[in-house]
């Protein structure tokens, strides 16, 4: 079975974008929005002690954004930015995260998507658990992610990190 492209009112929403020479897709929800910006890739503001995939914090169109290293963020290793290297964002009710992808395309459009085939899945990362079906675009393989399953996990672990002691050593 093979994804279809168009677009109808039926159709999946689908910003896709490029992680360590693989093209990925992320779904848009209703419950977690994909925003209609893409950004080069800037420095943000680092956080002390929070986990490494969280880069820091940067302002985006005005408002203080988190900003996640996706490949880092699931178990790839970190990104080294180049001039490709974009930010994509994701918002699920007040919260908005940038996500540092090697490159980004497009948003594109799948009338259906094909079940993910766990043979091509990497078990030594998060993305497993994330992936919901796949789409051929152009005669490649899309792996496609539920913004809003990303964003479920990114939630928790964001609280976690924010909501973890601090301690200081002298």
């Amino acid at each position: 079975m093979e994804a279809t492209v168009g677009q109808t009112p039926e159709s999946l929403a689908v910003l896709v974008f490029t992680l360590r020479g693989r093209l990925y897709g992320l779904l848009q929800e209703s419950n977690a929005t994909l925003q209609p910006w893409i950004q080069r890739y800037a420095a943000p503001g680092s956080i002390p002690g929070t986990p490494s995939w969280l880069l820091g914090l940067l302002s985006v169109q005005g408002t203080v954004q988190p900003i996640v290293d996706l490949g880092a963020f699931v178990g790839m290793e970190a990104s080294t930015p180049t001039t490709e290297t974009r930010f994509i964002f994701v918002q699920r009710d007040e919260l908005c995260v940038g996500l540092l992808v090697d490159a980004a395309s497009s948003v594109r459009y799948f009338d259906t998507l094909a079940p993910s085939r766990s043979h091509e899945t990497d078990r030594t990362t998060l993305l497993p658990t994330l992936l919901t079906g796949t789409a051929r675009l152009d005669e490649n393989d899309i792996a496609i992610l539920r913004a809003g399953d990303l964003m479920d996990v990114l939630t928790a672990l964001l609280e976690s990190s924010i909501n973890a002691p601090f301690t200081v050593t002298a």
